[in-house]
C-alpha cells in the first residue's frame, strides 16, 4: 500500500532566515508522521542547500522548482539539474503551469528537463494539466495524452517509472 504524500511548493518565497525559522518550527511536529506519510518540499534555488542540510535525517525530501536541461554552458540565470543535485535535492519539478504560462515552456522543453533530472539521479515531478477552457470543452483526455506523448517520447519504461506525475488542472 502506498503511503500518503504531503507536498508543498514554496514558489518565490522564503529568505535564508525564514527557511531556518520554518524548519526550526516544522521538524519536530513533522517527526511524529515519520513512516506514515512522505513529506517533500520544493524550495527556491537560493535556499536549496540550506533546506537539504536542515532536513538531513528527517526523511523530509527536498526538491527544486525547476532547472535547465543542459549541464553547463552560456545560460545566464539558469540552474542545471547537476547543480540542483549537488545542492542536496532529491526531487525536481518540471512543467509547472506557471512555467508554461509565464515563460511559454513547451512539452519538448519539459521532456528535456525530465531527461536531465533522471540523468542526475533526481526524481522528476512532471506537471501536466489542461486549462479551464480545455476542461470545459471536454478536451482533458486529449490534452493529457498529447502532453504525455511528447514529454515521454523516447523514454524507457524504467525511466517513466522513476517519474512522478503531478496532475494540476
Amino acid at each position: 500500500m502506498k503511503i500518503p504524500v504531503i507536498f508543498t511548493n514554496w514558489k518565490m518565497n522564503k529568505t535564508l532566515a525564514e527557511t531556518r525559522d520554518y524548519f526550526r518550527r516544522f521538524l519536530k511536529p513533522a517527526a511524529k508522521y515519520r513512516g506514515r506519510v512522505e513529506i517533500f518540499i520544493l524550495v527556491p534555488h537560493t535556499v536549496l542547500t540550506l533546506a537539504a542540510d536542515l532536513t538531513k535525517g528527517s526523511r523530509i525530501k527536498i526538491g527544486s522548482q525547476d532547472h535547465f536541461w543542459e549541464d553547463f554552458g552560456p545560460y545566464t540565470g539558469e540552474v542545471s539539474a547537476a547543480l540542483v543535485r549537488d545542492c542536496g535535492a532529491e526531487y525536481a519539478m518540471v512543467g509547472h503551469y506557471e512555467r508554461r504560462h509565464y515563460f511559454h515552456e513547451t512539452e519538448d522543453e519539459i521532456r528535456q528537463k525530465t531527461k536531465a533530472a533522471l540523468k542526475h539521479q533526481l526524481i522528476p515531478i512532471v506537471c501536466m494539466g489542461e486549462s479551464i477552457e480545455q476542461r470545459q470543452s471536454g478536451q482533458t483526455s486529449n490534452i493529457l495524452k498529447e502532453q504525455t506523448g511528447i514529454i515521454f517520447k523516447g523514454f524507457s519504461a524504467n525511466e517513466i517509472a522513476r517519474c512522478q506525475i503531478l496532475y494540476e488542472p
